[in-house]
C-alpha cells in the first residue's frame, strides 16, 4: 500500500546555536524565534514540537 504522505522527524535547533535572521524557527506554540538560515526547503508542512 502506498502512502498518501511522507513523514520525517529532522534535526532540531539547540538554543546555543541560533543565530539572528529572518527564518521562523517553529515550536509546538508557533513561531519561538528567527535564526539565519533555514533548515527545511519547502514546500513542506511543518509540524513543531518541544524547544
Amino acid at each position: 500500500m502506498d502512502s498518501a504522505i511522507k513523514l520525517k522527524y529532522d534535526k532540531g535547533l539547540p538554543e546555543r546555536k541560533i543565530k539572528p535572521g529572518p527564518y521562523p524557527i517553529v515550536g509546538s506554540s508557533g513561531i519561538v524565534g528567527y535564526h539565519s538560515e533555514y533548515l527545511v526547503k519547502g514546500p513542506t508542512i511543518i509540524i513543531g514540537s518541544k524547544r
